[in-house]
């Protein structure tokens, strides 16, 4: 059932469509019966691609293809072509790159004789052609009627087309009454212009026309005849095995457009669909239009868009390739595309580089744009300090594209190596051969004079060889090879350089190279104290050993200046002498031995590090070297370079970003619109309506509607839908388009939010789920509002929410009553009070009773929130924001309210409450409000009062009758 429910999603039915298999079709019949003249019309009206055998040998003549020189050699000196290269030109011919897109319709298998292959080789192969045939057309003739009609078909020796007797009996009486005629009956436009141009020269169309000995009727019997005892069977069994809903059996004696009538009428009842074909956009028009800056740009996209529209009001829409050639990307280039080659295919926009180019997208447009495309091959540098995380960063991206890591340190040393390798080979045969025919006498390698000459010329060439020169041409080879090392795959294989350029005079290697990167990735560790640790724990041993020896010789000097200081305070006194009051007094002078002790104590090292390294001057020094090759580079770096910050990110969240940076090309963009771009919108909205004024009637003028495409979420906001799943209308505050549709929003930070990231609030994989119904029921007393709210909420399956009764429920556990309006209490006459004081004096003996007559109960004690939820029951007292939350918050937020739906009924009640629902985003789908008149209020709520007051009055009246009793 899936299969037959129509995609929602426009990316996924997109791509759906490009990876569908296209229409394609077969027809068989008896030899002359019309197969090739069906089979071109269909080709025609349904653009999918005719493979006839004598339409395929024209077509490689005209080109002059290898098989074309060899047809026409064979053809030149008399002979037949054999069926062996015609099956192999038709089987390439449907593996070819249109056939994948636009289908085809083949008029040719089998062959009567068995000279190629038997009948049920090539039943066979019918069976197993790709791709399969969907509908298979089955002309049917009368030997003899197929005779008679083969007989009074005449053939024009100068373009091979052949006439009917209806054909040429039109002719040549319409040439009669005029002198020459006008067009031939035809539906090619190539036979019409051969034909136009044979009719101005003034030859006789007529007269030049020729009997075919192989239509006379012997002949044609013959053929009949052979394909009836070799194909016919064959065939009736091949057709029997297809299903007979895509099997058309035709008429043959039926013109050939009532034929194409009948096969047109099939397809349309199948509700097949026919493949889109590429649409050239540029006109002559476009030449005065100039695009040399980003506005003049804009302008003529936004013209080439609305240039030969599939329907009126639906324009060509951008697509992810940008103004990104797709040919180009997916044979691994990154070129911009030229205006003057704009297509438009299926809904979208594409813009192609060149004239190949273009031909190879209007070919088959499927392979350019199946994912993974848009995806440029992966060119890209990764540079930073040391320790930064460069390699782990290009193995994880070369891992997740499919890219080659490229260490140039090491591919230059190992260049080097082998050209120094190759020199002293070459040396030192040279040198051995000289040194020979010097002494005459043969000399080995280890001979001085050879070894001489071999260090000589090896020293030579370090001197000589340039390493710019060098590195260019190893970069050069290596990034060749990566790129032609599989030229069939789906996507190119990138590369990926580790650290490179890191200076400025590599930048110019790169560009003398020409193989810049596309992208630049910095490592950048702002604050230091990252990269830092990680060269600490790299390095600790040495650091340690550095701090430490810095530390003993500090300690030397002051341990030497303490002695100094010792040696003029000897002529002191002693530090052991007593003072007045006699105690000892200590000497200021630190002995020898202390000075060992602290010496010890301060060199060695804490543990434990506030920043993860000691922040010393030895650490500095890798600082200052960081920042001082950052200064060198920054100057050099390319303008498409992204710094990454390091700090507190994992190398799986810097892979993320770094994915992002190089999708950013291929992203659908989010703008906000101007105040000239809504004024172009309602110019051709009111444009449009114009026009359809003027085709309606005076009736119908009136209802005008805006063709204006919007987003997902219509008029509401999808920044709110997303954090609150609340449907926040918006009008027409903060317009954004994004993919040729308008979005609206609740405010600036709701459009900034979508503008960074518009696939968080866009339907991706599902449309877009709107929450359930939240209906929220107003009204006065007496308007019946909460009976019509229980039976709406029962018919909608919907929960029920009185806000009233449900702060009753909060405190009723302590009120033990229901709060009542202060209005509706009904004033205690004096008298009944009399008698309830009189009652309580005379039943003081029995405590009981008393409490079972008084109807005034001692309260528990409440808190401030209850105390304030019974004050707003009773007088309307504002509640505070806090118990709102409380209480209201959860039927927003919660299940099973959020998926469910509700009724409340009574709230907001004032203007704070519907202030607090502004605030909190709590907003209703639907705000009913119950209206009635006053007759209609009075005649529910005066009975409620009425008993009331019977029922006080009922009261009072047995007081009196107890207090009657309790005095006799």
């Amino acid at each position: 059932m899936d299969a037959l429910v129509d995609c929602q999603i426009e990316d996924e039915s997109e791509r759906d469509s490009l990876r569908a298999k296209p229409t394609c079709f077969i027809v068989f019949g008896k030899p002359g019966v019309g197969k090739s003249t069906l089979a071109k019309m269909i080709a025609k009206s349904w653009h999918c691609v005719l493979i006839d055998d004598t339409d395929l040998l024209q077509t490689h003549i005209k080109d002059k293809t290898k098989e074309g020189t060899q047809i026409l050699n064979m053809i030149s000196e008399g002979e037949s072509i054999p069926e062996n290269l015609i099956l192999q030109l038709v089987l390439a011919r449907l593996n070819s790159p249109d056939v994948q897109h636009y289908g085809y319709v083949l008029s040719w298998l089998p062959f009567i004789s068995e000279e190629c292959k038997k009948i049920p080789d090539l039943t066979e192969l019918m069976e197993n052609l790709k791709p399969a045939p969907d509908f298979i057309f089955y002309i049917k003739c009368p030997d003899n009627d197929l005779i008679k009609r083969l007989l009074c078909l005449k053939q024009h020796p100068v373009t091979g087309h052949l006439y009917s007797r209806d054909h040429w009996d039109r002719e040549e009486e319409f040439s009669v009454k005029k002198g020459n005629a006008d067009q031939l009956v035809d539906d090619e436009e190539e036979r019409e212009f051969e034909e136009a141009e044979l009719l101005k020269t003034g030859m006789n169309v007529i007269g030049q026309m020729v009997w075919m000995p192989e239509n006379l009727p012997r002949d044609a019997l013959t053929r009949i005849n052979k394909y009836k005892e070799t194909l016919l069977r064959p065939l009736e069994d091949y057709v029997k095995k297809q299903n007979h809903l895509y099997v058309l059996h035709l008429d043959g004696n039926k013109t050939p457009e009532e034929l194409h009538l009948s096969v047109m009428t099939l397809l349309e009842s199948t509700a097949m669909k026919r493949v889109p074909v590429p649409v050239l956009l540029y006109n002559n028009e476009m030449d005065e239009i100039q695009s040399g800056s980003n506005d003049q740009q804009e302008h003529l996209l936004k013209t080439m868009c609305s240039s030969r529209t599939v329907a009126p009001g639906f324009l060509w829409r951008r697509s992810r390739w940008g103004q990104t050639c797709p040919v180009a990307l997916k044979e691994g280039k990154n070129i911009p595309g030229d205006i003057e080659f704009s297509v438009g295919f299926q809904d979208k926009l594409y813009i192609l580089s060149s004239q190949e180019a273009y031909m190879k997208f209007v070919t088959n447009p499927r392979c350019y744009l199946l994912p993974p495309m848009p995806r440029t091959a992966c060119k890209v540098s990764i540079i930073g300090p040391p320790q930064s995380g460069k390699s782990t960063m290009c193995r994880l991206l070369a891992q997740h594209v499919g890219a080659v890591v490229l260490n140039v340190e090491e591919l230059l040393a190992k260049a080097q190596q082998e050209m120094l390798a190759r020199t002293k080979e070459e040396t030192v045969q040279a040198a051995m051969e000289k040194i020979k025919k010097t002494l005459n006498q043969d000399v080995t390698e280890d001979h001085p004079d050879v070894e001489a000459m071999v260090l000589n010329a090896m020293e030579n060439v370090k001197r000589s060889s340039s390493s710019f020169d060098l590195l260019a041409d190893v970069l050069q080879k290596h990034v060749k090879e990566i790129e032609e090392a599989d030229p069939d795959a789906e996507a190119k294989t990138g590369w990926v350089f580790d650290n490179f350029p890191n200076n400025p005079s590599h930048v110019e290697v790169l560009r003398h190279a020409d193989i810049m990167p596309e992208i630049v990735f910095i490592l950048r560790d702002i604050e230091g104290n990252q990269v830092l640790k990680r060269v600490y724990e790299m390095n600790k041993e040495s650091v340690d050993k550095a701090i430490k020896k810095r530390l003993q010789e500090e300690m030397a000097d002051r341990k030497k200046q303490l002695l100094e200081q010792e040696d003029e305070e000897s002529t002191l006194k002693s530090a052991s002498e007593i003072d007045d009051e006699g105690i000892p007094v200590q000497s200021d002078v630190t002995s020898s031995t202390d000075l060992t002790t602290i010496s010890e104590e301060a060199v060695a090292l804490p543990e434990y590090f506030e920043l993860g390294y000691p922040d010393v001057p030895e650490m500095k020094e890798y600082k200052l070297q960081f920042e001082s090759e950052w200064t060198q580079m920054e100057q050099a770096l390319p303008d498409n370079h992204c710094i990454l910050e390091i700090e507190s990110k994992s190398p799986e969240n810097l892979l993320q970003e770094m994915i992002q940076q190089m999708e950013k090309p291929f992203r659908y963009v989010a703008r906000m619109l101007s105040d000239t771009d809504l004024k172009e919108y309602e110019d051709a909205e009111n444009e449009e309506h114009t026009d359809d004024a003027e085709l309606k009637d005076e009736d119908e003028r009136g209802i005008q509607t805006t063709k204006r495409l919007l987003g997902d979420t219509k008029h509401f906001c999808p920044v709110a839908l997303k954090h609150h799943n609340v449907l926040r209308p918006c009008m027409d505050m903060y317009p954004t388009e994004y993919r040729e549709r308008t979005f609206y929003f609740s405010d600036s930070t709701a459009r900034h939010s979508f503008i960074q990231k518009p696939e968080l609030f866009t339907a991706q994989t599902q449309p877009l789920q709107p929450p359930a119904v939240r209906v929220v029921l107003l009204g006065v007393r007496g308007s019946e509002k909460s009976a019509h709210g229980e039976c709406v909420a029962h018919e909608l399956g919907l929960f029920y929410i009185n806000f009233r009764q449900l702060l009753q429920n909060l405190i009723i556990a302590k009120t033990k009553k229901q709060i009542t309006y202060s209005d509706e209490e009904m004033p205690i006459e004096k008298k009944s009070e009399f008698l309830e004081a009189f009652m309580k004096r005379s039943m003081k003996g029995d405590q009981k009773e008393m409490e079972n007559c008084s109807d005034s109960q001692p309260e528990m004690v409440m808190t401030g929130a209850e105390l304030a939820i019974k004050a707003h029951l009773s007088d309307g007292e504002p509640l505070s924001s806090k118990i709102l939350e409380m209480v209201v918050t959860p039927f927003w937020k919660q299940e099973p309210f959020m998926s469910t739906g509700f009724i409340l009924d009574g709230f907001p009640h004032d203007v704070n409450q519907a202030q607090f629902m502004l605030d909190k985003h709590l907003y209703p789908d639907v705000v009913a409000v119950m209206e009635t008149d006053v007759t209609a209020v009075q005649k529910h709520l005066l009975p409620i009062y009425l008993e009331k007051s019977h029922m006080q009055h009922l009261r009072y009246q047995n007081l009196r009758l107890k207090a009657h009793k309790m005095t006799q």
